[in-house]
């Protein structure tokens, strides 16, 4: 989804734009298509030599002037291959898991990102560090401008922990917040095309719970977003998106890669951390959601911080400085 805030941006600018994914994603090709970034799929195995060969290939013949590489298949070797054929590019990254990124421009939009995570490794490498580069979709960047109504009490909950999911912390979460539904409030859960766990969710939610909606595959996050008063969310893309938009969270961590926006998003003010999946009770999910419900001064600075933090402006910052790349 970075990529695709990129790409938007760029089609606004009067560029064009290509998506090359693996032949068996699930990338909604139609949500994709409406923005007008054309689809194209990658016979080879993701990451592969051949699959670098491809995307090369691919870039002449579109004749195009970046590739922006966003995936944790893409190692240094692969960056290599495709940075000798003479094609700028864009790494997007998250946690230095690769020393060498053999990038024109190393793209790393956590608040805690530093330049020592990439130094000397890459000398010649443009840094563009820091929540000022977070790339928001087209969704998101509608609402800016958009002033947030704090209520004296919240008593709209909205559930999301991202595409698949795979451990389950949406039941998770929805364990821990069913006696708030249940004593009134209204709640609103997403997941992803590909969760797997979906018939088990909506289960639940019919033998156990009333006043909450469950959502597959929703195509408007951000109108949920600005209904909620209060969110349970995984520590990923989805925590930036809510803070842009003043929406206080708690935030469940799923990765490794997600404590570190776990924290410095709770260091910062903007969300609650409430650490591992799978050492936090659901009790303790309910207890704090129940607290912060209650306290209209806490939802509010939560708010201004979340706001101060991603501004909207990320992708036009990138988009920027790799048109002044272009022009050395």
């Amino acid at each position: 989804m970075r990529c695709l805030a990129l790409a938007e941006a760029a089609l606004k600018r009067g560029g064009y734009a290509h998506l090359l994914t693996g032949a068996d994603s699930q990338i909604p090709e139609d949500r994709f298509g409406r923005e007008g970034i054309e689809v194209h799929r990658i016979e080879s195995e993701l990451g592969s030599a051949d699959d670098a060969y491809e995307t090369v290939e691919f870039s002449r013949w579109r004749n195009v002037d970046w590739i922006v590489i966003d995936g944790y298949h893409f190692n240094s070797a692969y960056r290599k291959e495709v940075k000798l054929a003479g094609k700028k590019v864009l790494a997007i990254d998250d946690d230095n898991c690769n020393k060498k990124y053999h990038a024109d421009i190393i793209l790393n939009q956590n608040p805690h990102a530093n330049e020592t995570l990439y130094r000397p490794d890459n000398p010649a490498a443009s840094l563009l560090l820091g929540s000022e580069y977070i790339l928001l979709r087209n969704e998101f960047i509608k609402w800016l401008g958009w002033t947030r109504y704090n209520p004296s009490k919240a008593e709209n909950l909205l559930i999301t922990m991202g595409g698949a999911d795979i451990e389950n912390a949406a039941l998770i979460a929805l364990k821990g917040v069913k006696p708030l539904i249940n004593n009134g409030f209204k709640a609103q859960i997403v997941v992803g095309r590909s969760n797997i766990h979906y018939d088990e969710l909506a289960e639940f939610i019919k033998r156990e719970m009333k006043g909450i909606d469950i959502y597959r595959g929703i195509k408007d996050m951000s109108m949920l977003m600005t209904n909620a008063d209060i969110a349970v969310t995984a520590a990923g893309i989805t925590l930036y998106e809510a803070a842009f938009l003043g929406l206080p969270c708690a935030a469940m961590v799923l990765s490794d890669n997600q404590y570190p926006i776990a924290d410095s998003m709770s260091r910062l003010g903007a969300a609650v951390n409430l650490g591992w999946y799978n050492t936090i009770e659901p009790e303790e999910i309910g207890w704090m959601m129940s607290r912060l419900s209650a306290d209209e001064f806490k939802r509010r600075r939560m708010c201004a911080s979340g706001r101060e933090i991603v501004d909207g402006l990320g992708r036009e910052r990138a988009l920027a400085r790799m048109a002044d790349f272009m022009r050395r």
